[in-house]
């Protein structure tokens, strides 16, 4: 709102009632007029004090005025400060919880290339066959082999051993297998079967267990 129109709203109800108070001294007056003798008396019963305001009562009103618009307006700032301040602090906090979602997923995949890896090895360990290593890591059941993104390395062999008993013409016979066969280091085969361990302990290593 402009300067002038501050003014012309501080001053209408100010101008209304002076102009009731010259209407109310002008139907006094008129009245008289008809009395006769009783004229001057009527008229002077009529008239009543004109509202008049001095320079400095009228530039009080206006400041007042200005004053409470002022106030208006920082009250609507501030309100509009305070809605910006709590979108920032929802946009922080989103972000926030998107970098810890990420951050949760790769710990996830990571535990899942762990997993894999393990069951892969134990699986050569455990004599499937290479042919069939992909199935067999496929039908093990391994939702309980990852524990708060820990590998449990019983829960994986569980899990193998329970295919090989499901398809046992998928084993080669394996290097635990053949250990068992060949019972005892004087077997002439039992450099054999070392041989065969280490390679797979080579496998596990290169799988990334160790």
């Amino acid at each position: 709102m402009s300067l002038f129109g501050d003014y012309k709203q501080a001053l209408e109800p100010l101008m209304a009632e002076n102009d009731g108070a010259n209407s109310g001294g002008s139907q006094g007056g008129g009245n008289a007029g008809d009395s006769g003798n009783n004229a001057q008396e009527g008229g002077d019963e009529g008239d009543e004090p004109k509202l008049t305001l001095t320079q400095a009562e009228l530039d009080k009103l206006i400041a007042k005025r200005l004053e409470r618009d002022r106030k208006a307006r920082e009250a609507e700032q501030r309100k509009e400060q305070t809605k910006a301040q709590l979108s920032e602090e929802q946009r922080k906090i989103a972000e926030a919880a998107e970098k810890e979602a990420r951050a949760a997923e790769r710990e996830k995949a990571a535990a899942q290339r762990e997993l894999k890896a393990e069951a892969r090895a134990q699986a050569l360990e455990l004599g499937i066959r290479r042919d069939r290593l992909d199935a067999a890591l496929r039908l093990a059941d391994l939702d309980d082999a990852l524990e708060d993104g820990t590998v449990n390395e019983k829960a994986v062999r569980k899990a193998l051993e329970k295919v090989l008993k499901d398809y046992p013409e998928w084993s080669d016979g394996g290097a635990e297998a053949q250990a068992r066969n060949i019972g005892g280091g004087s077997n002439p085969g039992g450099s054999s079967a070392k041989s065969t361990l280490d390679m797979n302990a080579a496998i596990r290593r290169k799988a990334g267990r160790f």
